[in-house]
């Protein structure tokens, strides 16, 4: 099944503080190196006189249909081409910066709300989006686990961890899109036996629970975070929100798994 996508346009006037999707700085690049990075090979931007940037503003880019949006991810190749995640109206992809936005989810999807996305760094074809809003709040959506695509958004495939619910972040390994790890919220209000951080090694076809790994928070977890060192790919950060002194700082403890 193929997705029929009507993109939704947004004009040089359309502009609307009740709806927040993606905002973009034009004209203004990234000049952070990307020394060690193995197999993935930045475009280098020559460097801008920071008065210059000064006078460059945030303008809205919409679209309007998607919903508030906590998931964000780029092509590494083209800096034209951007996906998000929208709390409730799946994922969305431009190919011009903004101009345009078409849904690349519906009749994939069996649940809208997306929580967590990412891009790889290495195959930028292979998309990974993880379901059920991530942000705790009084009126949240969940979701069925983690859908990946392989071929720019075209088509997506459930890969598992179904019964997770709401997923806050997703990190896909910088030179091996095989390798993700994925930080699960679990029931929002209730307990849930799928919760915490999970691994695969195999682009989705089995998950590892690396919860409870040496160097994690024994005691009852809340809020996860994870991120991979692009330039030391082997480690990997998880911030939780864990019981004052259960091996870690009060409130939030920095893990290096």
């Amino acid at each position: 099944m193929h997705t029929t996508c009507s993109a939704v346009h947004v004009g040089p006037r359309m502009l609307s503080a009740g709806v927040l999707a993606l905002g973009v700085l034009f004209g203004c690049s990234d000049s952070s190196g990307t020394a060690g990075m193995g197999a993935v090979a930045l475009a280098e931007y020559p460097s801008v006189e920071a008065g210059f940037l000064s006078a460059l503003e945030w303008r809205f880019v919409g679209p309007y249909r998607g919903g508030r949006v906590v998931a964000v991810a780029g092509d590494t190749r083209d800096t034209l081409v951007f996906y998000f995640g929208a709390a409730h109206g799946g994922v969305w992809k431009t190919t011009d910066a903004g101009g345009n936005w078409c849904n690349v989810s519906d009749d994939f999807f069996a649940f809208s709300a997306v929580g967590a996305l990412d891009v790889s760094l290495s195959h930028p074809d292979v998309i990974y989006a993880g379901t059920g809003e991530g942000l705790q709040r009084q009126f949240i959506s969940s979701g069925d686990g983690v859908y990946k695509s392989t071929d720019a958004g075209k088509t997506w495939t459930n890969v598992g961890l179904k019964e997770t619910r709401h997923i806050s972040t997703l990190r896909v390994h910088p030179t091996n899109p095989d390798i993700v790890y994925v930080a699960v919220m679990g029931d929002m209000f209730g307990s849930n036996p799928e919760r915490g951080i999970y691994r695969t090694t195999d682009g989705g076809d089995s998950w590892t629970d690396i919860t409870r790994n040496p160097g994690l928070p024994t005691g009852l977890i809340g809020k996860i975070g994870v991120a991979i060192s692009p330039a030391r790919s082997s480690r990997v950060y998880a911030f939780v929100e864990a019981a004052a002194g259960d091996d870690g700082l009060p409130g939030i403890d920095p893990c290096r798994l």
